[in-house]
């Protein structure tokens, strides 16, 4: 299961459609605390977040701890610092809200291979 964490509605729907179009079964969430607080938690296999998101310490520390989930992380603002700290933090992708679609779908075949190989944009 791929859940989707981003506050902008529209954002979550449309990736939502699309990761279901492949096949796949996604949850949607308006904050981290939302994801970290639901049943979905332990089912999800990929997350995909915004990096700007109220709580997202909490998602941030999943990435470090043994219920280590693979992320790929979006944002609208995109800065070398930030694409810099989700490589170090070992996320599976980085992309900008205004995706490519190919780009986003290499990134799902990534995290749910099991494959980890720094950020790519």
């Amino acid at each position: 299961m791929i859940s989707i964490i981003d506050n902008d509605e529209s954002v979550r729907e449309s990736i939502k459609i699309l990761v279901q179009s492949l096949g796949y079964h996604a949850e949607v969430f308006a904050s981290a605390r939302e994801f970290l607080a639901s049943d979905y938690l332990r089912s999800t296999t990929c997350l995909i977040t915004d990096v700007k998101i109220p709580g997202m310490i909490g998602v941030e520390q999943l990435m470090t701890s043994g219920d280590c989930i693979p992320i790929t992380f979006m944002t609208q603002f995109r800065s070398v610092s930030v694409q810099s700290r989700a490589a170090e933090s070992g996320s599976v992708g980085f992309f900008n809200k205004s995706f490519d679609v190919d780009c986003l779908i290499g990134y799902l075949a990534k995290a749910l291979s099991g494959a980890r190989s720094g950020v790519q944009s």
